[in-house]
């Protein structure tokens, strides 16, 4: 999804403050963990949520003799604001942080147990809805960073080591106007800036 366009859309907060967590483990050592919070005031509402997801994994190339894991951590937040009866103001933010051990190739001798790859993800996304009698129209400003680190680390049998570094950018402006004309019929028009 390095030149995608990301949907962010947070859980609301409902009237009373909520929350929740998960905890899963299973086969090759897997780990993932999960916990969300939600909470408004009078006009406006905050979630916060943190997910994390390590494993030992295992290699297509070298079945049971290496372990090819990997560690991702990843962070929402958003932010609601209802502006008299008929606006809202929306931010929303996700980051994603992972770390994963690669497979160069299949059979004895053609995989690198020393190649790992980091990378980071940000998608940040401001709005504003207006609710119209029989439509509404939402203006958003949404941003993504990406960053990636592909790691060679030298031994014995591989002697050469590397760093590649990508980063990428994305900027959309979009502006969406839906039209309740009827109960079987709607209308939208959109117009995306990237």
């Amino acid at each position: 999804a390095i030149g995608g366009v990301i949907l962010i859309t947070s859980k609301k907060a409902s009237d009373k403050d909520s929350g929740s967590a998960t905890f899963d483990y299973g086969t090759f050592a897997t780990f993932n963990a999960s916990a969300n919070f939600q909470k408004k005031f009078d006009t406006n509402s905050f979630s916060l949520g943190v997910d994390q997801f390590k494993t030992k994994g295992f290699s297509a190339a070298h079945p049971g003799l290496e372990d090819d894991g990997e560690k991702r951590t990843t962070v929402s937040a958003g932010f609601n604001q209802t502006l008299g009866s008929l606006g809202e103001f929306t931010l929303n933010y996700r980051g994603v942080y992972d770390e994963s051990d690669l497979d160069k190739g299949g059979g004895p001798g053609s995989d690198d147990p020393n190649d790992f790859l980091k990378s980071q993800q940000h998608f940040m996304k401001a709005g504003y809805i207006y609710n119209w009698d029989k439509a509404e129209t939402s203006i958003n400003y949404s941003k993504s960073l990406h960053y990636r680190e592909l790691h060679i680390l030298a031994d014995t049998l591989n002697p050469a080591a590397s760093l590649t570094k990508n980063k990428g950018e994305l900027d959309t402006v979009a502006i969406n106007h839906t039209q309740y004309t009827t109960d079987k019929l709607t209308q939208n028009i959109n117009l995306d800036y990237q």
